[in-house]
């Protein structure tokens, strides 16, 4: 018997009067016969239940007893919705389901559309276009790392190409940027480290437990320095790619226009990955400096074409 289902169903029957075993059962993802058990045991608990007779029947906990529902105000139950609609559409886990399910249980039931249509008002949606099996596994499992406490077995191939193999104790998992990272401690490395996940493989949950250290938030986020440098580049680019630069580096990043070309400063991851982003917009864009990216450049282009046997 889950106590999050318990809490749910209380939730649930403190937002309306009465509700039917079956559809307590079918939101819940359970059998009627386990919310009756588990009905019984809130009873049990002191929550007074009352069970409706008749067709029209069904569950419902004493009036008296319902707390009051004005500690959060619509507008504060519609951030926390977003916030858990955003957490559930990546993890998909049964622990942000009821969470939900709670927080709309503070919502008086005739104002409860109204709250569910201004939260499908803003969406953010994390995941990608693309089925991608790979990232929601991995997200699983580092999600049980973080909940059982347990250390996290993977290789990781680092910006240089070079593969290790590591054991971590998770901390946390960032999205950021469009990409995906996990914080921890990195046992081999004995200091805290930032992981992107798209260079993780082979991960698996191990049976060793970890008592979380005492550290300052801040000595894990310096751990980004190490994972991810940033360049500055200077490009010049035409109107054919104009609204694609904005929408990958924003307008204050153009800082001329001359005879139909623009030229910007945008920043690039510094590595060779970061580097070759730039091909995306081929003819379209030139590297100008500095001189190391735009040798870079000239070289893998020169690669394709012999690729393609020109």
């Amino acid at each position: 018997m889950k106590i999050d289902r318990l809490i749910s169903i209380i939730m649930l029957l403190m937002q309306r009067r009465k509700m039917d075993a079956k559809e307590l059962a079918t939101i819940l993802e359970v059998t009627t016969r386990t919310i009756y058990r588990d009905v019984e045991a809130i009873n049990q608990a002191g929550i007074p239940i009352i069970t409706y007779p008749g067709r029209r029947g069904g569950i419902g906990i004493l009036e008296e007893y319902k707390v009051d529902k004005k500690l959060f105000t619509n507008k504060d139950i519609r951030t926390m919705l977003i916030g858990l609609l955003v957490v559930q559409s990546v993890l998909k886990d049964e622990q942000s389901k009821n969470a939900i399910i709670k927080v709309k249980g503070m919502v008086p039931s005739n104002q409860l559309s109204l709250v569910e249509r201004q939260t499908k008002q803003i969406v953010i949606d994390l995941t990608p276009w693309y089925v991608d099996a790979r990232l929601e596994q991995f997200l699983e499992c580092v999600q049980k790392a973080l909940d059982q406490q347990k250390i996290l077995r993977f290789e990781y191939c680092n910006a240089q190409g070079r593969s290790s193999n590591r054991e971590v104790e998770p901390y946390r998992l960032i999205h950021k940027g469009n990409h995906w990272y996990l914080q921890g401690f990195c046992r081999i490395k004995q200091e805290f480290r930032t992981f992107r996940v798209y260079r993780i493989s082979n991960i698996s949950l191990s049976d060793t437990t970890f008592v979380p250290s005492n550290f300052e938030i801040d000595e894990m986020d310096a751990s980004f320095s190490k994972e991810v440098s940033w360049i500055n580049v200077q490009i010049r680019f035409n109107e054919n790619i104009k609204k694609t630069i904005i929408d990958f580096y924003g307008e204050d990043c153009i800082v001329s226009y001359t005879g139909g070309w623009y030229i910007a400063t945008i920043p690039l991851e510094n590595n060779e990955q970061g580097y070759d982003s730039l091909l995306r917009f081929t003819n379209h864009c030139e590297c100008l400096s500095p001189s190391h990216i735009r040798e870079h450049l000239i070289e893998k282009a020169a690669s394709i074409l012999s690729l393609y046997g020109r």
